[in-house]
């Protein structure tokens, strides 16, 4: 461990690139299984390649998503909660998401389909 430290310290330094930046390089590498030295049949755009994503790159969803559809009918209920439904969610979809990105996508998902819209006559 320590000797990673030292090592990332003095790529800093001869970069002049930022700590988080390294760590960042270090992760991606050992994500996909590069170790040092680099293998001789990757140049530096095949190296780059297997690091960084294309542009426009979105794999896809490894997460089974919830039905938005089906919590916001049963959020009408009384007594129901976001908890209750990511524990029922939870319990179908054990590798499903956790309770903080659980609460995070339901809004955006809302806004497309306009699940919390006022009537323009209730804002007058």
């Amino acid at each position: 461990m320590r000797r990673t430290r030292g090592a990332a310290w003095r790529l800093r330094l001869s970069l002049g690139i930022g700590r988080t930046a390294i760590g960042e390089y270090i992760r991606r590498a050992a994500v996909i299984g590069i170790t040092w030295p680099v293998p001789g049949e990757l140049d530096d755009a095949a190296l780059e390649r297997r690091l960084f994503a294309p542009a426009g790159y979105n794999p896809l969803r490894s997460k089974p998503l919830p039905n938005w559809a089906h919590v916001h009918m049963k959020l009408r209920r009384r007594g129901v909660t976001l908890a209750l439904l990511w524990q029922d969610y939870r319990g179908q979809h054990p590798d499903g998401y956790g309770y903080s990105q659980f609460l995070s996508t339901p809004i955006a998902t809302a806004r497309t389909m306009n699940f919390f819209s006022i009537p323009l006559s209730a804002t007058s």
